[in-house]
């Protein structure tokens, strides 16, 4: 289905049936179903791509179904899957980015929605 973003004005395709709804191009939630309780917490960890490759990110916020990270440097694409480990806080999980956006020259935020 195709769909018009209301913050950037922008077309893009969604498929039917995705649980979250996010522009892909500026990162503005269409439908927050994010009733549950999200958790701000500021911590360095490494995120591991499925081809090895590591990327330092620092969390921003966290639930149990998925976070919010910044990277520096690197944009993660969307719909990447990811290993996150976060040793301070036990989460060890794999997740998929389902939204990125640009922050700053240097610095991207993306959330990864756990499997």
């Amino acid at each position: 289905m195709l769909r018009v973003c209301p913050k950037c004005q922008k077309v893009y395709f969604e498929m039917d049936g995705e649980e979250f709804h996010y522009c892909p191009h500026c990162g503005f939630s269409l439908s927050d179903r994010r009733d549950r309780l999200r958790i701000k917490k500021e911590v360095d960890f490494v995120i591991t791509l499925k081809d090895g490759a590591k990327i330092k990110a620092r969390l921003k916020d966290y639930s149990a179904f998925g976070i919010r990270l910044e990277c520096n440097g690197k944009t993660i694409k969307m719909n990447a899957v990811l290993d996150v480990e976060i040793d301070d806080l036990n989460i060890h999980r794999t997740g998929k980015a389902v939204w990125t956006k640009k922050t700053a020259k240097a610095k991207a935020q993306s959330g990864l929605k756990f499997f």
